[in-house]
């Protein structure tokens, strides 16, 4: 079991990011450990210390949200231009990165999976985050 998503990487328009992002710039985050979202069960009756359970559905509707450090609060909620995802929890999410209230502070990119209902097992979950400098 994975406790915490490792940090991802990032791109900005196919290349390496600067140290500053504009507003405007196609953003390319890549990870691992997203979270399954629906399992199946291991069948503990008819076969028992066997460990047949496995992820039969992924996140394909994941956002961006944009967090301010100096204050931890959320300043955008971002639609993807594209997104990939994997049963294993890979991911990979392009967005184009809006403007901000305070350019030059750092932020945060985050991905996130959107509420859900049953069968769903892990809706409002963040992956780790990505910091960077908003010019």
């Amino acid at each position: 079991m994975y406790l915490k998503s490792p940090i991802p990487t990032i791109a900005c328009n196919g290349a390496s990011c600067p140290q500053f992002i504009q507003t405007g710039t196609q953003v390319t985050v890549t990870g691992v450990q997203f979270p399954c979202r629906v399992r199946r069960a291991d069948d503990t009756v008819g076969t028992p210390n066997v460990y047949d359970g496995a992820c039969i559905g992924k996140w394909v509707n994941k956002t961006i949200l944009i967090k301010r450090v100096s204050t931890q609060t959320i300043v955008a909620s971002v639609t993807p231009t594209s997104q990939t995802s994997g049963f294993d929890g890979s991911y990979s999410i392009t967005f184009t990165m809006p403007s901000v209230p305070a350019a030059g502070q750092q932020y945060k990119i985050i991905p996130h999976s959107p509420d859900c209902s049953l069968p769903c097992d892990s809706g409002k979950f963040n992956a780790a985050g990505k910091l960077f400098v908003h010019q």
